[in-house]
């Protein structure tokens, strides 16, 4: 799917070193202890909170387990409220699908190619819930694109070898039903039908949309990014140079950057981001700090102005666009391009999720575990960092809109109305909004006029699995 969780972290060096020590008979070790003594030293050599972990001891605990007993945490409540604990570090087992990891992890994704949100609302009249489910991004090229799906598509429906399956229903369920190989979506709006897409391989360019309008602030360019990948051999982050070049070409000075869809992804096409965008004096200058576990702070800076000059856009005005699931690098972006910017950088959507740390993928040819600890903290140029929370908007705006329909919520009898629009195009519900206030001066705010239905906010899911998990990552290690 579109949107789920990707550790881009150059996965084809793992591929590429499994393929190399091949030669090696190597037997795999079971044994929880020994993997739970090499989890022990890995995190007390990388971890964030690495002095907080004690000398090893001998244990027999499945390696999960006993990896939550490492876990930092600040509270004993929700993991997922910890927010100044670590909720984001991580031990699974490893895949040994090679092919499948480097087709997922370098140029290429293996899915259907869209991306999608559940919907809840609930009835004024006497309180009966409609859920549905929303697509919300298509990648061009994809299965889904291919087949027809768009963004705004409504559907009450699954069907899977000949059995429907409606909505609602647990999403954990829903979501292992969209990771069949073909499924049919059951379309309601903005017209009633079926539409079957067939998980295929295709290029995943984190690049969606890009284009440059006019508006009374001059030529602005918009960006819709929605992963930091530079995939193999730095092919997307080449394709990002130069669609700077080309923004460039066209007079552009400001940017409208996209990332509510983006969960993060690599450090070096962070970095390669910032530099694009930034202003052609600080080239060259103190970007970010990284801070690790030895208690000292690693400073990053821009891009010189001979390795990056020609696609440098120097933006003068800097919009960024997010949602509650734009996370971590993304989060970087925002959070450490506004010092350079002040006033001239406008923050538009909803608060981000609030990921300031990063993590680095580690293996040893010797288990079939794979670690994701967190291994670093974010930190502007001025050292803040403190976005455990999220980010909050400069300015308020989101994707929902008004809905409509008849008492007895029969699954046709509902509809929406509203500019929620494709990515890229004018009107869409957010991008109208942003260029409305280029143009006015104005912050339009939206109103909804359906009489009989609202959302029930408290309920409303993301279905695009996994989504902030993505991350910060750097270069992954395999070790021997």
């Amino acid at each position: 799917m579109l949107i789920r969780t990707y550790i881009h972290a150059f996965v084809l060096i793992l591929v590429s070193s499994l393929s190399l020590c091949g030669c090696v008979k190597m037997e795999k070790v079971t044994d929880n202890p020994g993997v739970n003594e090499w989890v022990h030293e890995t995190m007390k050599e990388e971890y964030l909170w690495a002095s907080m972990i004690g000398k090893y001891s001998p244990s027999g605990l499945n390696p999960k387990d006993y990896f939550e007993t490492l876990r930092y945490r600040r509270t004993s409540g929700k993991l997922e409220n910890d927010y100044y604990g670590d909720r984001f570090s991580s031990i699974s087992k490893r895949s040994v699908d090679a092919t499948r990891l480097s087709m997922a992890f370098g140029n290429d994704d293996i899915d259907e190619g869209f991306g999608f949100v559940t919907r809840r609302y609930v009835t004024h009249i006497d309180g009966g819930i409609i859920v549905f489910g929303q697509v919300i991004c298509v990648v061009p090229g994809s299965p889904a694109d291919k087949a027809g799906i768009r963004r705004g598509f409504n559907f009450n429906a699954v069907e899977v070898g000949g059995q429907v399956y409606h909505m609602p229903m647990p999403i954990n369920d829903f979501e292992a039903l969209i990771s069949n190989r073909t499924i049919k979506l059951h379309i309601f709006h903005p017209e009633s039908k079926v539409v079957e897409v067939t998980m295929d391989s295709y290029p995943d360019n984190p690049i969606i949309f890009a284009d440059v309008y006019d508006t009374n602030q001059g030529k602005t360019a918009y960006l819709v990014y929605n992963h930091f990948t530079s995939g193999t051999d730095e092919r997307f982050n080449q394709d990002l140079k130069d669609v700077f070049a080309d923004f460039k070409s066209r007079g552009a000075k400001n940017l409208i950057l996209d990332l509510r869809y983006n969960g993060g992804g690599e450090l070096n096409t962070a970095m390669l981001l910032g530099s694009l965008i930034a202003k052609e004096d600080d080239l060259g200058e103190h970007f970010l700090s990284l801070e690790r576990n030895d208690g000292l702070f690693y400073k990053y800076n821009f891009y010189s102005s001979e390795a990056i000059g020609a696609q440098n856009l120097d933006v003068e005005k800097l919009y960024i666009i997010t949602l509650d699931n734009t996370a971590s690098a993304s989060e970087l972006i925002l959070h450490c391009l506004k010092p350079f910017f002040g006033d001239d950088l406008k923050h538009i959507g909803k608060k981000t999720y609030g990921k300031n740390v990063g993590s680095v993928k580690i293996t040893n040819a010797g288990y079939d575990w794979e670690l994701n600890p967190i291994t670093l903290r974010v930190y502007d140029k001025n050292l803040v960092s403190g976005y455990e929370q999220g980010i909050e908007p400069d300015l308020f705006a989101d994707e929902k809109y008004t809905i409509f329909g008849d008492e007895d919520m029969t699954p046709n009898s509902y509809s929406v109305v509203g500019d929620f629009g494709d990515l890229g195009e004018y009107p869409e519900i957010i991008l109208q909004k942003v260029i409305t206030y280029m143009n006015t001066g104005e912050w339009p705010v939206g109103s909804r006029s359906g009489d009989n239905f609202y959302e029930d906010d408290t309920d409303y899911e993301t279905t695009c699995p996994d989504l902030p998990m993505k991350g910060l990552v750097e270069e992954e290690r395999l070790v021997y």
